[in-house]
């Protein structure tokens, strides 16, 4: 929980890394994402991901490409 609070920090103070854009884009891509309404609470700038989320875990992309613990990593972004 602490992982996905830290996550929504991020995303709100917008610090994107070169870790984070890199996942945005793999995950901008990827045909396991879906278009949610409640997601875009999570306003995202970069529109690719925007209103997504991974269907694999439901989790909003826009703060999953946060992620840091090892149970929130994507397998296609190692």
């Amino acid at each position: 929980m602490k992982d996905f609070l830290n996550a929504i920090a991020s995303h709100i103070k917008n610090k994107h890394t070169p870790e984070s854009e890199s996942r945005a884009t793999i995950c901008g891509g990827c045909p396991n994402k879906e278009k949610r309404f409640y997601s875009e609470i999570f306003k995202s700038k970069m529109k690719n991901i925007k209103g997504y989320v991974c269907i694999d875990c439901d989790c909003p992309i826009s703060t999953k490409i946060f992620a840091k613990q090892k149970e929130n990593i994507c397998k296609k972004w190692l």
